[in-house]
């Protein structure tokens, strides 16, 4: 297989499509910032959408004849062969891009962006800098010792985690400028299976309607004055329909309508932080380990041969 990079994805597709067969656009965004195909440009050729979570996909993957767009999710693999692969973002590590390509036969095309500077931004949110680290660890050891309010002194029982740090995202970004999805970047790499996320609701009313299922299972989940706490890694689970004990298919969608609907209120989320802290090495190895893989990536996309020439 044969790698070419592009800075325009709209012809890069055209092209892609008349040359193979079978063409994939693997669509999917690392970075924040994205910058993505016009895909009303290309309407105009025949096509076949697939997402992989949805009960069509392996429907859609039968019926695809030559151009297919692949939304990917990391929670579910149904990428099917091809000859050929636009990949509309360039992926962070080479290991990343090769487990995309697997299987495809003839040639895969990444699209190079003006500058690096939104890849760097996200390497950067999900691996900070050390003094960021330091910058946040100081702030845990505050909010160990502050006074907790009974919302906070609930979520910190339901953990079972002594001695920790209690707070919501607003109080923690207020105090230290850290971005809310930065901080969930650290906990998660940092503190493992020491934390916990706490997502707080107050039941206003019941609707008559098909939501009323969501409602009534929110309203068995643990209170303390009228407001539920639905800890974080319990509500990604209901993605998996059926199975899930006292959860019923599609109800993070429905959570979010009653919220919508005004049926429930929604706060602002709490976290609960054990003691435990990654090593200041251990830090600076995995920033340099994952700066080091892009940075191979990178070349490898600014080495590769233009593909509309």
């Amino acid at each position: 297989m044969i790698l070419y990079k592009t800075k325009d994805m709209e012809s890069s597709i055209r092209r892609m499509v008349e040359l193979n067969d079978k063409s994939i656009v693997f669509i999917y965004h690392q970075t924040d910032k994205r910058i993505r195909p016009r895909l009303d440009l290309v309407k105009d050729i025949p096509s076949t959408l697939v997402q992989p979570w949805t009960d069509y996909a392996t429907r859609a993957i039968a019926q695809w004849d030559k151009l297919l767009y692949y939304r990917h999710h990391q929670s579910c693999w149904k990428l099917p062969s091809s000859d050929a692969m636009l990949l509309v973002e360039t992926p962070l590590s080479v290991k990343s891009y090769r487990r995309y390509t697997q299987d495809v036969a003839k040639e895969s095309v990444i699209y190079m962006p003006p500058d690096w500077s939104m890849h760097y931004e996200q390497l950067d949110m999900l691996y900070p800098s050390l003094k960021t680290y330091k910058q946040f660890h100081k702030a845990l050891d505050v909010f160990r010792v502050l006074f907790k309010c009974d919302r906070h002194s609930f979520v910190q029982k339901l953990s079972g985690l002594t001695n920790s740090a209690v707070f919501s995202s607003h109080e923690f970004t207020e105090k230290t400028g850290i971005d809310p999805k930065k901080v969930r970047h650290m906990l998660y790499h940092g503190y493992r299976r020491e934390y916990r996320r706490y997502f707080m609701y107050r039941l206003v009313s019941r609707p008559d309607n098909y939501l009323s299922e969501a409602f009534d299972i929110l309203a068995k989940e643990p209170n303390v004055n009228g407001l539920v706490a639905l800890r974080g890694d319990e509500l990604s689970r209901v993605y998996e329909v059926g199975g899930i004990k006292n959860r019923v298919p599609k109800f993070k969608s429905h959570l979010k309508l009653l919220v919508k609907n005004n049926n429930v209120m929604k706060y602002d989320e709490i976290y609960v932080v054990g003691k435990r802290k990654l090593s200041y090495d251990e830090i600076n190895a995995n920033s340099k380990l994952f700066l080091n893989e892009f940075e191979e990536m990178r070349k490898l996309v600014t080495n590769a041969k233009e593909y509309l020439t």
